[in-house]
Protein backbone atom coordinates (compact mmCIF):
# COMPACT_ATOMS: atom_id res chain seq x y z
CA UNK A 1 0.00 0.00 0.00
CA UNK A 2 2.85 2.33 0.81
CA UNK A 3 4.21 1.97 -2.73
CA UNK A 4 0.73 2.59 -4.22
CA UNK A 5 0.30 5.71 -2.10
CA UNK A 6 3.69 6.95 -3.22
CA UNK A 7 2.67 6.44 -6.85
CA UNK A 8 -0.62 8.30 -6.26
CA UNK A 9 1.23 11.19 -4.63
CA UNK A 10 3.69 11.29 -7.53
CA UNK A 11 0.80 11.26 -10.05
CA UNK A 12 -0.99 14.01 -8.09
CA UNK A 13 2.10 16.19 -8.22
CA UNK A 14 2.40 15.65 -11.96
CA UNK A 15 -1.31 16.47 -12.41
CA UNK A 16 -0.97 19.59 -10.30
CA UNK A 17 2.04 20.66 -12.39
CA UNK A 18 0.07 20.04 -15.60
CA UNK A 19 -2.94 21.92 -14.20
CA UNK A 20 -0.64 24.86 -13.38
CA UNK A 21 0.73 24.85 -16.89
CA UNK A 22 -2.79 24.72 -18.31
CA UNK A 23 -3.82 27.69 -16.13
CA UNK A 24 -0.86 29.66 -17.48
CA UNK A 25 -1.87 28.76 -21.07
CA UNK A 26 -5.50 29.70 -20.33
CA UNK A 27 -4.28 33.05 -18.94
CA UNK A 28 -2.26 33.68 -22.11
CA UNK A 29 -5.25 32.76 -24.29
CA UNK A 30 -7.48 35.08 -22.25
CA UNK A 31 -5.03 37.98 -22.71
CA UNK A 32 -4.82 37.32 -26.45
CA UNK A 33 -8.60 37.12 -26.64
CA UNK A 34 -8.89 40.52 -24.91
CA UNK A 35 -6.47 41.99 -27.46
CA UNK A 36 -8.57 40.54 -30.29
CA UNK A 37 -11.71 42.08 -28.80
CA UNK A 38 -10.03 45.51 -28.56
CA UNK A 39 -8.79 45.26 -32.14
CA UNK A 40 -12.25 44.23 -33.34
CA UNK A 41 -13.76 47.33 -31.70
CA UNK A 42 -11.17 49.55 -33.40
CA UNK A 43 -11.86 47.87 -36.73
CA UNK A 44 -15.62 48.38 -36.28
CA UNK A 45 -15.04 52.12 -35.66
CA UNK A 46 -12.81 52.40 -38.75
CA UNK A 47 -15.37 50.54 -40.88
CA UNK A 48 -18.16 52.85 -39.67
CA UNK A 49 -15.99 55.89 -40.37
CA UNK A 50 -15.17 54.66 -43.88
CA UNK A 51 -18.86 54.02 -44.53
CA UNK A 52 -19.67 57.67 -43.69
CA UNK A 53 -16.83 58.94 -45.90
CA UNK A 54 -18.01 56.73 -48.76
CA UNK A 55 -21.52 58.15 -48.40
CA UNK A 56 -20.09 61.68 -48.61
CA UNK A 57 -18.08 60.78 -51.72
CA UNK A 58 -21.15 59.24 -53.38
CA UNK A 59 -23.19 62.38 -52.61
CA UNK A 60 -20.46 64.61 -54.06
CA UNK A 61 -20.25 62.39 -57.15
CA UNK A 62 -23.99 62.75 -57.72
CA UNK A 63 -23.76 66.55 -57.39
CA UNK A 64 -20.82 66.66 -59.83
CA UNK A 65 -22.63 64.43 -62.33
CA UNK A 66 -25.67 66.71 -62.20
CA UNK A 67 -23.54 69.81 -62.69
CA UNK A 68 -21.63 68.22 -65.60
CA UNK A 69 -24.90 67.23 -67.29
CA UNK A 70 -26.24 70.76 -66.85
CA UNK A 71 -23.06 72.29 -68.31
CA UNK A 72 -23.14 69.86 -71.24
CA UNK A 73 -26.73 70.94 -71.99
CA UNK A 74 -25.68 74.60 -71.92
CA UNK A 75 -22.72 73.91 -74.20
CA UNK A 76 -24.94 72.09 -76.70
CA UNK A 77 -27.42 74.96 -76.59
CA UNK A 78 -24.68 77.50 -77.22
CA UNK A 79 -23.32 75.42 -80.11
CA UNK A 80 -26.78 75.46 -81.74
CA UNK A 81 -27.02 79.24 -81.22
CA UNK A 82 -23.57 79.66 -82.72
CA UNK A 83 -24.64 77.70 -85.80
CA UNK A 84 -27.60 80.03 -86.19
CA UNK A 85 -25.34 83.09 -85.85
CA UNK A 86 -22.96 81.62 -88.43
CA UNK A 87 -25.85 81.09 -90.88
CA UNK A 88 -27.06 84.68 -90.33
CA UNK A 89 -23.52 85.98 -90.83
CA UNK A 90 -23.28 84.13 -94.15
CA UNK A 91 -26.58 85.65 -95.30
CA UNK A 92 -25.50 89.14 -94.27
CA UNK A 93 -22.16 88.75 -96.06
CA UNK A 94 -24.00 87.78 -99.26
CA UNK A 95 -26.30 90.79 -98.93
CA UNK A 96 -23.35 93.12 -98.27
CA UNK A 97 -21.52 91.73 -101.32
CA UNK A 98 -24.65 92.18 -103.44
CA UNK A 99 -25.04 95.78 -102.26
CA UNK A 100 -21.38 96.46 -103.01
CA UNK A 101 -21.98 95.20 -106.57
CA UNK A 102 -25.04 97.44 -106.97
CA UNK A 103 -23.09 100.37 -105.54
CA UNK A 104 -20.33 99.79 -108.13
CA UNK A 105 -22.96 99.81 -110.88
CA UNK A 106 -24.42 103.10 -109.61
CA UNK A 107 -20.99 104.64 -109.41
CA UNK A 108 -20.29 103.57 -113.00
CA UNK A 109 -23.64 105.03 -114.10
CA UNK A 110 -22.85 108.24 -112.27
CA UNK A 111 -19.47 108.42 -114.00
CA UNK A 112 -21.09 107.85 -117.41
CA UNK A 113 -23.75 110.48 -116.70
CA UNK A 114 -21.16 112.93 -115.55
CA UNK A 115 -19.14 112.33 -118.72
CA UNK A 116 -22.27 112.78 -120.82
CA UNK A 117 -23.06 115.98 -118.97
CA UNK A 118 -19.60 117.30 -119.64
CA UNK A 119 -19.88 116.33 -123.29
CA UNK A 120 -23.24 118.04 -123.54
CA UNK A 121 -21.86 121.17 -121.94
CA UNK A 122 -19.00 121.16 -124.49
CA UNK A 123 -21.47 120.69 -127.35
CA UNK A 124 -23.62 123.48 -125.90
CA UNK A 125 -20.70 125.87 -126.16
CA UNK A 126 -20.12 124.89 -129.79
CA UNK A 127 -23.72 124.76 -130.95
CA UNK A 128 -25.29 128.05 -129.99
CA UNK A 129 -28.40 127.28 -132.08
CA UNK A 130 -29.30 124.39 -129.90
CA UNK A 131 -28.33 125.96 -126.57
CA UNK A 132 -31.80 125.93 -125.11
CA UNK A 133 -32.41 122.29 -126.10
CA UNK A 134 -29.06 121.19 -124.83
CA UNK A 135 -29.53 123.06 -121.54
CA UNK A 136 -32.87 121.29 -121.07
CA UNK A 137 -31.24 117.95 -121.74
CA UNK A 138 -28.36 118.80 -119.41
CA UNK A 139 -30.83 119.78 -116.70
CA UNK A 140 -32.61 116.47 -117.10
CA UNK A 141 -29.32 114.66 -116.88
CA UNK A 142 -28.45 116.65 -113.77
CA UNK A 143 -31.78 115.75 -112.22
CA UNK A 144 -31.22 112.08 -112.99
CA UNK A 145 -27.68 112.38 -111.69
CA UNK A 146 -28.85 113.93 -108.40
CA UNK A 147 -31.48 111.22 -107.99
CA UNK A 148 -28.95 108.53 -108.67
CA UNK A 149 -26.51 110.22 -106.31
CA UNK A 150 -29.10 110.26 -103.52
CA UNK A 151 -29.96 106.60 -104.16
CA UNK A 152 -26.28 105.80 -104.07
CA UNK A 153 -25.93 107.57 -100.71
CA UNK A 154 -28.90 105.62 -99.35
CA UNK A 155 -27.39 102.36 -100.50
CA UNK A 156 -24.07 103.34 -98.92
CA UNK A 157 -25.88 103.99 -95.62
CA UNK A 158 -27.62 100.60 -95.84
CA UNK A 159 -24.28 98.97 -96.60
CA UNK A 160 -22.66 100.67 -93.58
CA UNK A 161 -25.55 99.62 -91.32
CA UNK A 162 -25.32 96.02 -92.48
CA UNK A 163 -21.54 96.08 -92.00
CA UNK A 164 -22.09 97.28 -88.41
CA UNK A 165 -24.55 94.44 -87.83
CA UNK A 166 -22.04 91.99 -89.26
CA UNK A 167 -19.34 93.33 -86.93
CA UNK A 168 -21.77 93.00 -84.00
CA UNK A 169 -22.48 89.36 -84.86
CA UNK A 170 -18.76 88.64 -85.09
CA UNK A 171 -18.16 90.16 -81.65
CA UNK A 172 -21.06 88.16 -80.22
CA UNK A 173 -19.64 85.00 -81.81
CA UNK A 174 -16.25 85.68 -80.20
CA UNK A 175 -17.92 86.25 -76.81
CA UNK A 176 -19.81 82.94 -77.09
CA UNK A 177 -16.63 81.02 -77.95
CA UNK A 178 -14.90 82.71 -75.00
CA UNK A 179 -17.70 81.60 -72.64
CA UNK A 180 -17.56 78.06 -74.04
CA UNK A 181 -13.81 77.90 -73.46
CA UNK A 182 -14.20 79.16 -69.87
CA UNK A 183 -16.87 76.56 -69.10
CA UNK A 184 -14.84 73.74 -70.64
CA UNK A 185 -11.83 74.75 -68.55
CA UNK A 186 -14.06 74.80 -65.42
CA UNK A 187 -15.32 71.29 -66.26
CA UNK A 188 -11.74 70.05 -66.79
CA UNK A 189 -10.68 71.52 -63.44
CA UNK A 190 -13.64 69.93 -61.62
CA UNK A 191 -12.79 66.57 -63.21
CA UNK A 192 -9.13 66.78 -62.06
CA UNK A 193 -10.22 67.79 -58.53
CA UNK A 194 -12.63 64.82 -58.39
CA UNK A 195 -9.91 62.38 -59.51
CA UNK A 196 -7.56 63.75 -56.83
CA UNK A 197 -10.32 63.54 -54.19
CA UNK A 198 -11.07 59.90 -55.08
CA UNK A 199 -7.38 58.95 -54.77
CA UNK A 200 -6.95 61.01 -51.60
CA UNK A 201 -9.83 59.16 -49.85
CA UNK A 202 -8.13 55.77 -50.34
CA UNK A 203 -5.94 56.18 -47.22
CA UNK A 204 -8.30 58.51 -45.34
CA UNK A 205 -5.50 61.12 -45.15
CA UNK A 206 -5.64 64.70 -46.35
CA UNK A 207 -3.45 65.60 -49.36
CA UNK A 208 -1.65 63.51 -51.98
CA UNK A 209 1.42 61.47 -51.07
CA UNK A 210 4.12 60.71 -53.66
CA UNK A 211 2.52 57.35 -54.46
CA UNK A 212 -0.95 58.92 -54.76
CA UNK A 213 0.50 61.70 -56.93
CA UNK A 214 1.83 59.07 -59.36
CA UNK A 215 -1.61 57.37 -59.43
CA UNK A 216 -3.21 60.75 -60.10
CA UNK A 217 -0.89 61.40 -63.08
CA UNK A 218 -1.84 58.02 -64.59
CA UNK A 219 -5.56 58.87 -64.31
CA UNK A 220 -5.36 62.31 -65.97
CA UNK A 221 -7.81 62.27 -68.95
CA UNK A 222 -6.30 61.86 -72.42
CA UNK A 223 -7.37 65.28 -73.71
CA UNK A 224 -5.51 66.97 -70.83
CA UNK A 225 -2.33 64.84 -70.77
CA UNK A 226 -0.33 66.98 -73.25
CA UNK A 227 -1.09 70.22 -71.42
CA UNK A 228 -0.67 68.59 -67.99
CA UNK A 229 2.68 67.00 -68.90
CA UNK A 230 4.15 70.41 -69.67
CA UNK A 231 4.35 70.99 -65.90
CA UNK A 232 4.26 67.44 -64.43
CA UNK A 233 5.08 64.04 -66.00
CA UNK A 234 6.05 61.74 -63.12
CA UNK A 235 6.40 61.54 -59.36
CA UNK A 236 9.85 63.19 -59.71
CA UNK A 237 7.95 66.46 -60.18
CA UNK A 238 6.34 65.92 -56.79
CA UNK A 239 8.99 67.99 -54.97
CA UNK A 240 8.34 70.97 -57.22
CA UNK A 241 4.72 71.25 -56.07
CA UNK A 242 5.35 70.23 -52.44
CA UNK A 243 6.21 73.80 -51.48
CA UNK A 244 6.26 73.26 -47.69
CA UNK A 245 8.28 70.01 -48.07
CA UNK A 246 5.94 67.96 -45.84
CA UNK A 247 5.89 65.08 -48.40
CA UNK A 248 2.21 65.78 -49.12
CA UNK A 249 0.59 68.00 -51.75
CA UNK A 250 -2.19 69.75 -49.83
CA UNK A 251 -5.28 71.42 -51.31
CA UNK A 252 -3.60 74.82 -51.68
CA UNK A 253 -0.55 73.33 -53.45
CA UNK A 254 -2.82 71.20 -55.65
CA UNK A 255 -4.86 74.30 -56.56
CA UNK A 256 -1.67 76.15 -57.57
CA UNK A 257 -0.70 73.20 -59.78
CA UNK A 258 -4.14 73.23 -61.46
CA UNK A 259 -3.81 76.98 -62.03
CA UNK A 260 -0.69 76.28 -64.10
CA UNK A 261 -2.49 73.54 -66.05
CA UNK A 262 -5.51 75.78 -66.74
CA UNK A 263 -3.13 78.55 -67.86
CA UNK A 264 -1.54 76.12 -70.36
CA UNK A 265 -5.02 75.06 -71.54
CA UNK A 266 -6.09 78.66 -72.13
CA UNK A 267 -3.03 79.47 -74.29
Amino acid sequence: MGQENAKFEENNKQLEAQIGQMKEEIGKFTAENDKFKANNKKLEKEVNKMGKENAKVEANNKLLEGEINRLKAEVEKMIEENKKFAANNAKLEKQVNALEGENAKFQENNRVLQENTEKLEATNNKLSSTVSDLEAQAEKFRTVYEKLKKENEKLAEVRDQMQEQLNGFQKLQEAIFSQLNEKMRAMDRSLLEKIAADIEMMDDEQGLSEEEFEKFLKRVPTHLKDKFHKIAQSKEDFQEFDQNKDHVIDSEEFGAMLDQVMKEEGM
